[in-house]
C-alpha cells in the first residue's frame, strides 16, 4: 500500500516519487494529508496584514507606514523597488489576498469607487462603462447624503445606469463615522 503511494504504481519498482499536488491532498483523497507550505505562508503573512490593518498605530505599523506606504493605507502600498525580505513577503502576500478585502461604507465614506474593492456583504460589480480620472477618486460620500446614513438617490440615478444604482442603493451604510475592512472570504 505505501508503495502504491509513493509511485503511483501497484506492482512495480522503481522510484518513490509522487507529484507533490497530490501529497498534499487530504488522506480521505488518497493523499497524505501534507500541508502545502506556500499556501501556509502565504495564511500567516495574511494575518500579519490584518494586524496592520486593525492596528496602524501599532509599533510595527508605524515603522512600515513611514518606509513602505506613507499614504497611511497598506492596501495602497506601492510595489517595493527594494525593502526588507519580510515587507516583500508581505507585499506579495497581499497581492494574492487582495481581491479577499472588502470595505463597507460608513457616514461619509472615504472609498472610492472605481478603484477599492467595496460593498455589503459581498462585493459590488459595476456593469457600466464610466469615465475614470486617475488623479480624481470618486468617492462613496459624494453619492451619499451628508452626515446621514442614507443613500441619495438622485445623484446615484444621475451617474450611474439604473442597475448600478439599484445594486448601490441595496448597500447599507454603516453608522460608524469610519469605513470598516472585511475579509469577504469567510466561511461563517
Amino acid at each position: 500500500m505505501l508503495y502504491t503511494m509513493w509511485t503511483g504504481k501497484s506492482n512495480k519498482k522503481g522510484w518513490h516519487m509522487l507529484p507533490w499536488n497530490r501529497i498534499c491532498l487530504p488522506k480521505s483523497a488518497g493523499g497524505m494529508g501534507f500541508k502545502d507550505l506556500h499556501d501556509f505562508n502565504i495564511a500567516l503573512l495574511g494575518k500579519q496584514i490584518w494586524k496592520l490593518i486593525c492596528e496602524p498605530d501599532s509599533l510595527l505599523g508605524q515603522i512600515y507606514r513611514s518606509k513602505y506606504f506613507p499614504s497611511g493605507n497598506i492596501l495602497d502600498a506601492p510595489k517595493p523597488s527594494r525593502g526588507s525580505f519580510a515587507w516583500q513577503g508581505i507585499y506579495n502576500a497581499l497581492q494574492r489576498l487582495f481581491p479577499g478585502f472588502l470595505h463597507r461604507p460608513g457616514i461619509n465614506s472615504n472609498i472610492r469607487i472605481h478603484k477599492d474593492i467595496w460593498g455589503g456583504s459581498s462585493p459590488i460589480e459595476l456593469t457600466g462603462d464610466y469615465e475614470i480620472s486617475d488623479e480624481f477618486h470618486i468617492r462613496c460620500r459624494d453619492f451619499m447624503i451628508r452626515n446621514q446614513t442614507a443613500w441619495d438617490t438622485v445623484k446615484l440615478n444621475n451617474y450611474f445606469n439604473p442597475f448600478d444604482a439599484d445594486a448601490i442603493l441595496h448597500i447599507p451604510i454603516i453608522n460608524d463615522q469610519r469605513d470598516s475592512i472585511l475579509w469577504s472570504h469567510n466561511a461563517q
